[in-house]
């Protein structure tokens, strides 16, 4: 179908308005309008050959300015992006293809890294992931695990020092007859009160000790009071008891040396028992007649054990007694004196 020619008819033959100056089907100028003035078209740019052996550097955009399009009406973004040439000046050491390799001959095989040999001589200003040449900022970490050995063992000497320290108190205090740590000045006097009271018992022991020594020699002896000395072993055996039995209740009983209250206990006790057998031999020396030679009685052979009992417990006694009578300016003794 051939089209009707009008004015400013285009070269496909269809017909446009009058003052039109295209086409509105194809779009080429319309007879009689003048074609828009283009500049020629600018030629591409001829690009540098890369090596094959190398990567280019990733540029940024802000350092490499984009070629501008001059091929006229068309768009700015149309026209294409190259990259620009490389810069000049060192760059960095680019990676080698397929990995780390061996070094090359002429190059130092210490300077092997993993992104390749080092040549002696270029030494790249900048490498990812060589610690040596580009280190981490903000210095160098120290790992809080080298910190562990050292803390363990600082606690580790400690706690040994606190038990050889514990145990050295321990043993000071348990000589002393005391517990705890280091007595005040309160605790000291009340210990030296006790110590006085424990002090005037051992007196009175003292004195019901000589009055048994004299009994028994009267009775050895066959002496006119047989009578008397019978009631002197009993008044003493009496007497051991009631020590006892205030030893048991002394005020400040805790702040003396357990030791030495037991052995004296023990002592006094085996005393008391002394005593009494003593006091049936008098008795039998008055009923049947006394003899000088006489060793067979029943009342003296008991007497034997609980005497060895006494002599020993007095023993232990009075070495424990007698620093701490030191200490407080109190009277000490030997085992045979009460």
């Amino acid at each position: 179908m051939a089209g009707v020619a009008g004015s400013g008819n285009p070269a496909c033959g269809h017909s446009v308005q009058p003052g039109s100056r295209f086409c509105p089907v194809c779009g080429q100028p319309a007879a009689g309008a003048a074609a828009p003035s283009q500049p020629p078209a600018a030629p591409l740019p001829v690009l540098p050959a890369w090596p094959q052996s190398t990567v280019p550097p990733p540029v940024s955009p802000a350092a490499a300015p984009l070629p501008q399009s001059e091929s006229g009406p068309w768009d700015s973004w149309y026209a294409p992006r190259w990259p620009p040439p490389p810069q000049p000046g060192p760059q960095a050491w680019p990676a080698p293809p397929g990995g780390a390799q061996l070094p090359p001959a002429g190059t130092d095989p210490t300077r092997v890294d993993g992104l390749g040999p080092v040549p002696p001589g270029d030494l790249p200003t900048a490498m990812p992931g060589d610690l040596r040449l580009a280190p981490a900022s903000g210095g160098p970490r120290r790992s809080g695990r080298r910190m562990v050995p050292v803390i363990v063992a600082v606690v580790l000497v400690a706690i040994v020092a606190g038990f050889v320290i514990f145990r050295g108190h321990s043993r000071s205090t348990a000589a002393s007859g005391t517990t705890g740590t280091t007595p005040s000045a309160s605790s000291q006097d009340a210990r030296r009160q006790a110590a006085v009271r424990l002090s005037g018992l051992l007196a009175q022991s003292v004195t019901d000790r000589a009055a048994v020594t004299g009994a028994a020699a009267s009775v050895r002896g066959c002496g006119p009071s047989l009578r008397q000395d019978a009631r002197t072993f009993a008044r003493a055996a009496s007497s051991r008891q009631r020590l006892l039995s205030r030893l048991g209740s002394l005020p400040g009983r805790s702040l003396l040396p357990a030791a030495m209250l037991q052995d004296l206990t023990g002592a006094w006790q085996a005393s008391s028992q002394v005593d009494a057998d003593l006091a049936r031999w008098a008795d039998d020396n008055i009923a049947r007649g006394c003899h000088r030679t006489s060793r067979s009685d029943a009342g003296l052979r008991a007497s034997y054990a609980p005497e060895g009992q006494a002599t020993a417990g007095k023993h232990a006694f009075a070495s424990l007694w007698n620093p701490v009578a030191r200490r407080y300016g109190l009277t000490t003794y030997q085992p045979n004196q009460f």
